[in-house]
């Protein structure tokens, strides 16, 4: 009896470990944890992985407006959108303030471009009620490929980021991966 209550309560921490509290979704952890088994998989598989980082547009504005309780409403209501829009091999991770990282399993640069405009296009349809005013959220994000953009975590964040930035200068509520960016900047810088 002991022996399944020390296993539960080490299954339990090691749960809470590796989640965002607001949001129910992996933390960096967990994403560093899964990126590494599914990367090993893809591999060996010969399988595509692909990083997309979203991030909520204006989301400051949401917290000045309406105050940060609302804020943390916008972002479990984004979360939810997030793992209602993936497999269940895909993983969506909070990365803090209000940007998410989705891994996602056998899935091209071109499949998650047809993915990214799904969630977009979901989040932007799904407005947010308070005190019967209307409180519509857009993301934009970015979009890089193991391999072809990076062999490490790390560096597909840092691609995915650099597309993200790219959307967010050329006018938001876009996701961009390196083909969508200008000539003059293949890296989205």
């Amino acid at each position: 009896m002991y022996e399944i209550t020390r296993e539960q309560s080490e299954k339990k921490l090691l749960k809470l470990a590796q989640t965002d509290p607001l949001t129910g979704l992996a933390n960096r952890v967990r994403l560093t944890d899964v990126f590494e088994r599914e990367n090993r998989r893809s591999l060996r598989q010969g399988t595509p992985l692909t990083v997309m980082i979203l991030d909520l547009d204006h989301f400051k504005s949401v917290n000045d407006r309406f105050g940060h309780g609302m804020g943390d409403k916008a972002l479990q209501h984004v979360s939810r959108i997030l793992q209602k829009s993936l497999r269940r091999t895909d993983l969506a991770a909070r990365l803090g303030g209000e940007e998410f990282v989705l891994l996602l399993t056998e899935t091209s640069e071109k499949q998650a471009k047809a993915a990214a405009k799904k969630i977009r296009e979901t989040i932007e349809s799904s407005p947010l009620m308070h005190s019967g005013e209307t409180i519509r959220l857009t993301v934009s994000g970015g979009i890089a490929e193991y391999g072809a953009h990076g062999d490490s975590l790390q560096a597909l964040i840092r691609q995915a980021d650099k597309c993200l930035y790219h959307a967010k200068q050329t006018g938001r509520n876009q996701i961009i991966h390196i083909e969508d960016a200008p000539d003059t900047s293949p890296a989205c810088s």
